[in-house]
């Protein structure tokens, strides 16, 4: 469901304009105060970072998945408990990548609660959608050309629509993303 936003600018001008390389400042924008004209042409144009904020107040799993602040654990243990999600532990790598087992997501839960201290564990690339076709979140207007989930979803093929769930100092290792 892919939404048509026109925007009117000259591209030619804009992508000849110098654009700053050494950025020593990154913009931090308010997801309600922004139009898709100004950051398509301001920030994606160029390619230019920014932090968005505020930009999930109204999804469901922000509702859902938060109770004051923190994991509402009792909401994903009822809900997906008897789910196995791809726990990764930050502590033991091997050749540059985290060992990864699968877990059920009610004892993911209960380890959140009481995390051990010898293991870090990071709950990541969790294909819940496809799980449970649910419909967790939307893709937000400024990103409305999410044309590489759109194929994927169309062709029947892996989506890159994952959750990640984990206590401090859990991380991912270098990568490079599609």
């Amino acid at each position: 469901m892919s939404k048509e936003i026109p925007i009117e600018i000259d591209i030619v001008n804009q992508i000849n304009h110098d654009s700053n390389y050494f950025q020593t400042k990154i913009d931090c924008l308010n997801a309600s105060d922004i139009n898709y004209a100004h950051f398509y042409a301001t920030y994606m144009l160029h390619n230019i970072p920014c932090i968005i904020k505020n930009v999930s107040n109204d999804w469901k799993c922000s509702k859902e998945w938060v109770l004051d602040g923190q994991i509402n654990y009792e909401y994903f243990t009822q809900e997906y408990g008897d789910l196995d999600a791809p726990v990764a532990d930050c502590n033991q790598i091997n050749f540059n990548a985290q060992c990864k087992c699968s877990m059920k997501v009610k004892d993911y839960m209960s380890y959140l609660k009481n995390p051990h201290k010898e293991k870090l564990l990071y709950l990541k690339d969790w294909h819940l959608r496809r799980l449970t076709n649910g419909l967790f979140y939307e893709v937000p207007i400024l990103f409305a050309s999410d044309w590489l989930n759109e194929y994927a979803l169309d062709m029947q093929e892996d989506d890159l629509m994952f959750v990640y769930i984990g206590p401090k100092d859990t991380w991912t290792p270098f990568h490079a993303d599609v």
